[in-house]
């Protein structure tokens, strides 16, 4: 495999077209099968997420939600383990024959790591915090994902999706055929050193002050960032990501800057208005389905599950 690295700058073009053309929902319907589906039950009873969206960790993978090894060379696992899904807990399974389930089975992406200001990415927000009305007193998810150019990047991943077509994202079983893609066609990145600012715009109203932005592998394999806002009020919030260790070359919706001065921009600022009875946002156009199927609580006390940025 070739050298998986690229200098600060480059990939920027490359992130503005990944941001227009690539889905990144990942959460596309298996077919159907007879009978009605099933949910998996306790969360507690099911293993870690299996990384399947290949991914870059800078400046390493210590301390991501991401808990196997990243080399120079190809990290990916063949899925290994039983197939399909017990749901009567007679040991056998009787759902899902055709695939590699997610807290079950096991496998993995190839991922890589890449020395801090050595890569620019594109960024895209969850979709609810474009497209959907927020509501003062209900939780807003506040979801994040980034994305490095997969030519630079080449490497092999799986394919998941939901199995469970009639239940909620966040109550269906996840999966893989286990055929591996090489070159996976979507490459994530993910930085060590992400913070999370949310306050109002005149700042009375100060939610997160800063924080560390916690990520999760979500149940399609994907590393995003989520925060779970409670109990918002209404008004108009200025919601701030600063990535200090890659750049930013692309957003889909919001504002780049340069938080540092260093002339390479860092942080990336979304403007949301929350109503006191379900008003609309400010958040732009452009976004995708939010990646929330059996999410953990990712950057609110560190979930173990990708919400989808």
């Amino acid at each position: 495999m070739m050298t998986r690295s690229t200098r600060r700058g480059v990939g920027a073009v490359a992130g503005a077209v990944l941001l227009t053309t690539m889905s990144i929902t990942g959460v596309q319907a298996a077919p159907g099968g007879g009978g009605p589906p099933h949910p998996p039950g306790d969360e507690g009873e099911l293993g870690a997420n299996n990384l399947s969206v290949p991914t870059v960790f800078v400046p390493g993978s210590a301390g991501s939600p991401f808990g196997g090894t990243c080399t120079d060379g190809d990290d990916s696992v063949d899925p290994a383990g039983t197939k399909g899904v017990d749901t009567d807990g007679d040991g056998i399974p009787d759902e899902h024959l055709d695939y590699w389930v997610q807290g079950i089975a096991t496998w993995q992406a190839d991922c890589a790591e890449a020395a801090a200001d050595t890569l620019t990415v594109g960024a895209e927000w969850g979709d609810n915090l474009q497209n959907a009305p927020l509501k003062a007193g209900t939780p807003i998810r506040v979801e994040i994902g980034l994305f490095a150019d997969p030519t630079a990047f080449p490497m092999p991943g799986y394919t998941v999706v939901k199995l469970d077509p009639t239940l909620l994202d966040r109550e269906s079983h996840y999966g893989t055929l286990g055929v591996e893609e090489s070159p996976y066609p979507e490459v994530r990145a993910w930085d060590g050193g992400a913070t999370l600012d949310i306050r109002t715009t005149d700042g009375s109203v100060v939610v997160a002050d800063e924080i560390a932005y916690g990520a999760e592998v979500n149940s399609t394999g994907r590393v995003v960032y989520g925060y779970n806002w409670q109990k918002p009020v209404g008004g108009e919030y200025l919601i701030t990501v600063t990535t200090p260790a890659v750049g930013l070359g692309a957003t889909d919706a919001g504002t780049l800057s340069d938080s540092d001065g260093d002339g390479v921009d860092d942080t990336v600022t979304l403007v949301v208005n929350v109503g006191n009875k379900g008003g609309g946002n400010g958040g732009g156009n452009g976004g995708r389905p939010a990646d929330r199927p059996r999410g953990g609580n990712g950057g609110q006390g560190g979930g173990n599950a990708l919400g989808r940025g």
